[in-house]
């Protein structure tokens, strides 16, 4: 064998063998304690009720939630989003005499790393709920507002150029006449 032959073939080898360690190492794991608290302030006393709702963590492919612990001066439930499938904590009760509501979270976190690389085994399942998710994201939604003020500053932020995504003039707004900006 040629010295360059036996070169590329040593490179080739290492490349191999690395390729191969790093596909087999072991996934990266991380653990954490967390604690996040919220007071909502101003509740007037006079109201009939409070509720609340926060955003409460929950165990995925890449992460573990354990220990959870909840601070606070209501009765609370965690819930599901039906729409979402996201976690919520809620609580309800009457104003308090001073016109705070305080809630604090305390949870173990594991994290697991996510790897993703081409070829790879599939790092996880594919979350069942992905596509629909996915196509749901593309629809308008009541509580995101496409006009007005926020359609005004979309267009200057965009430079006037096309928004929506697809072919220029198929967004929300009609592309604008004259010349062009360039992109960026």
């Amino acid at each position: 064998m040629t010295k360059p032959l036996r070169s590329v073939v040593g490179v080739i080898v290492l490349l191999l063998f690395v390729s191969a360690a790093a596909e087999s190492a072991e996934q990266q794991v991380r653990h954490f304690r967390i604690r996040y608290s919220a007071a909502v302030t101003g509740v007037d006393t006079g109201a009939k009720a409070v509720r609340v709702w926060l955003p409460c963590p929950q165990s995925d492919p890449w992460q573990t939630i354990d220990h959870v612990s909840i601070d606070a001066s209501y009765p609370h439930t965690v819930t599901k989003d039906p729409e979402y499938g996201n976690s919520i904590l809620y609580l309800a009760g009457a104003p308090p005499a001073d016109g705070t509501v305080n809630v604090a979270m305390t949870f173990d976190v594991t994290r697991r790393e996510y790897v993703n690389r081409p070829g790879g085994a599939a790092a996880a399942p594919k979350d069942r709920d992905d596509e629909r998710l996915i196509e749901r994201f593309r629809k308008p939604d009541h509580l995101i507002p496409l006009e007005g003020k926020i359609a005004e500053v979309a267009r200057e932020a965009a430079g006037q150029a096309h928004l929506g995504g697809g072919e220029p003039g198929t967004g929300p707004w009609p592309r604008p006449a004259g010349p062009r900006r360039p992109r960026r």
